[in-house]
């Protein structure tokens, strides 16, 4: 699911891992279903919620690494390594266009100092993106925003 253009209030859930692959398979066996109904619950809530909220899962994400959970865990507690957390923000690009949330930023930034000049925005967000998308592509995304 990727969202379209966010909103000044746009909600985000993340889902839930499984932050104890440590523990033995006989607690693993109890927790995953557990925290997969959690997820599901989450998951329809914001569906059923009808706004602009988005659910970002992150159970198979923190899964993907198997046997080798030290790599996302490396202390025995429920907080991820570096790798763990770029695992999740992976999940987030996913879910969320990287340019619109620039852009928001970008927004938020200038609004703040009182400037709400299309150009202005539209000059900031391609000097921060250089080639990495066009005028049109930076254009489509904010102008939704000075209507």
């Amino acid at each position: 699911m990727e969202l379209g253009l966010l909103s000044w209030n746009c909600i985000t859930t993340v889902g839930y891992y499984n932050a104890f692959p440590y523990l033995p398979e006989n607690v693993q066996q109890n927790l995953i279903p557990l925290t997969d109904v959690l997820n599901q619950t989450l998951a329809q809530a914001i569906e059923l919620s009808q706004t602009d909220a988005v659910f970002v899962p992150t159970f198979d994400a923190m899964a993907a690494i198997g046997e080798e959970y030290e790599l996302f865990f490396p202390e025995a507690n429920i907080h991820p390594s570096e790798a763990g957390y770029q695992a999740i923000a992976g999940e987030f690009l996913k879910v969320l266009n990287p340019l619109e949330l620039m852009a928001v930023s970008v927004i938020k930034d200038l609004d703040a100092y009182a400037v709400k000049d299309y150009g202005k925005v539209q000059g900031t967000m391609m000097s921060i993106i250089g080639e990495k998308a066009t005028g049109a592509e930076v254009n489509q995304i904010i102008k939704p925003y000075f209507k």
